[in-house]
């Protein structure tokens, strides 16, 4: 975050960090594990204007056969797991984000996963082949929700 800061202009570096933020919370409540700095980059629309990249290449890595058991690619507070909200929170609030945005950016997440679940569901009957690996998805997805709203206290369901 530190070295990819000294790129983006001061004005925007709030916006930045909580643009990157969003990004690996999003990739650890799907189980990314394939999100490495790679996938985190930069574009410019001017020299001195650096603003992330689109999001790309992210995917829900548990649900392959083989990924089960799969961890994050990059360690967040020193840990390499799914659930260490707390620990991200912690990141966060140090690269300079208040918990009140934290808890908002957290939240926002998991209304809009929870809202968009049903899509595999869409895919999957006009796709059947692809029912095992949305199965695998929707499994992640839901463990993904149900440690996030634990940590914000919030009922799953």
């Amino acid at each position: 975050h530190k070295s990819l800061l000294a790129f983006i202009q001061p004005m925007q570096r709030q916006a930045f960090t909580q643009q990157l933020f969003t990004r690996i919370a999003f990739n650890l409540l799907v189980e990314n594990g394939d999100a490495h700095l790679k996938n985190f980059g930069l574009i410019y629309a001017r020299p001195e204007a650096a603003a992330l990249a689109p999001v790309y290449d992210v995917l829900t890595t548990t649900c392959f056969p083989g990924l089960a058991n799969d961890a994050p690619a990059l360690p967040l507070d020193g840990r390499k797991v799914w659930d260490d909200w707390t620990g991200f929170t912690r990141v966060a609030v140090a690269r300079g984000l208040r918990p009140a945005e934290v808890r908002a950016l957290l939240l926002h997440l998991a209304q809009g996963l929870r809202a968009n679940r049903g899509l595999a569901a869409e895919y999957t009957a006009r796709v059947p082949g692809a029912l095992s690996v949305l199965a695998g998805m929707e499994a992640a997805w839901q463990r993904g929700l149900q440690r996030l709203e634990s940590h914000l206290q919030l009922g799953s369901g």
